[in-house]
């Protein structure tokens, strides 16, 4: 079959900024085992969206975002087969689709995200229908993670043969230096939902721990305000398209002994891996599909159970400890690349792509 896709999504999938670089890194990944990409934007365009806002509610949006999808993927030509990212928006293919998404809008709704909680009722109750719409219409539904694909299954009754856990990538590789020093704990926290990071329990959790290793670090980089707190550096938010930024983000991660993110949920947790290829454990959230970023190179909490939070942080404040699951954080995460999605996303799409590179064969 023609080893050609649409890849539709709101925003545009050129950009490594957008959608925190995944429908960009993805397409590379599609393009390094061989398939070609069409980029489709289901956005408005910036003139449209002025007259929207005037003329349109809210709930308009998703028909909006429809018209623009079909209208773009029509002109984008024949393709082998349809990669949708999201179902704000609905297409109309011959062509085969597959879905690819990190959770399900009644996951949303259940652990309470307030992006989508503070829409009105029969907004929710329309995207959970229009989701088990495109669900129905879809070859297969590819998910992250196995607790996306037991939401798809069993909220959705999508049957479990047309579902697929095909993980994720690392956005941004850092290689670990060969001198770590394990010895004093710096612990590293990178988050721009702060809140839902769950930052706050982590700093209290940091300050009960300074009491027994006094000389403990931990770096927090995201858009939290800065306090004055022992041992605790704010870094700010740190833009990898800035080179001075970037530079910064790679030596905390090549300086930190462990990296700590017990968020109230995360849908799979990319910056886990990206931890883990540096050569850094985890302390990730129990809530969501982070054991599968995590694997054995790292602990697992409960976010509402910050002395089980603690208990991790004073655990891998050993050097021995931290040093040794660091390894096994690596050696989990080189097995998630986005060429290893992509070829399990050909797959679904029934592609044969012209080439697939030794990456794209290792399975998570």
């Amino acid at each position: 079959m023609n080893p050609t896709i649409a890849l539709v999504c709101r925003g545009d999938s050129r950009d490594p900024g957008d959608w925190s670089g995944i429908p960009n890194s993805l397409a590379r990944g599609l393009q390094e085992v061989g398939v070609d990409v069409r980029h489709v934007s289901a956005d408005l365009p910036a003139s449209v969206r002025r007259v929207a806002r005037r003329l349109f509610s809210h709930e308009d949006y998703p028909a909006l975002w429809t018209a623009a999808a079909r209208a773009r993927l029509w002109r984008a030509g024949a393709v082998g087969g349809v990669l949708q990212i999201g179902t704000e928006f609905r297409v109309t293919t011959r062509a085969r689709l597959v879905t690819f998404e990190d959770m399900t809008v009644r996951q949303h709704v259940e652990l309470g995200d307030n992006w989508v909680t503070r829409l009105p009722k029969r907004s929710i109750d329309a995207w959970v229908e229009r989701q088990r719409r495109i669900y129905d219409q879809a070859s297969v539904c590819c998910v992250m993670s196995r607790w996306a694909a037991e939401s798809v299954s069993g909220d959705y009754g999508v049957p479990s043969e047309r579902v697929r856990v095909v993980g994720a990538g690392a956005n941004h590789v850092v290689e670990p230096p060969a001198d770590r020093n394990w010895i004093v704990p710096r612990f590293l926290f990178i988050g721009r939902q702060w809140r839902r990071k769950n930052l706050p329990a982590l700093l209290r959790a940091f300050a009960e721990l300074r009491r027994e290793v006094p000389d403990a670090r931990l770096d927090i980089v995201g858009s939290a305000p800065p306090k004055d707190i022992p041992g605790v550096t704010f870094h700010g938010t740190l833009r990898l398209d800035v080179p001075l930024d970037r530079g910064r983000l790679e030596h905390l991660l090549r300086t930190a002994t462990c990296f700590v993110m017990p968020s109230w949920h995360e849908a799979f947790g990319i910056v886990y891996i990206e931890a883990g290829m540096a050569g850094l454990p985890s302390i990730g959230t129990a809530v969501g599909g982070a054991r599968e970023a995590i694997g054995p190179g790292g602990r697992l909490v409960d976010p509402g159970d910050e002395i089980e939070l603690l208990g991790a942080m004073r655990e891998l404040s050993a050097g021995e400890t931290a040093a040794r699951l660091g390894t096994l954080a690596r050696e989990h995460a080189r097995r998630f690349t986005w060429p290893a999605v992509a070829s399990k996303i050909a797959s679904a799409l029934e592609l044969e792509p012209r080439r697939l590179t030794r990456a794209s064969a290792e399975s998570p």
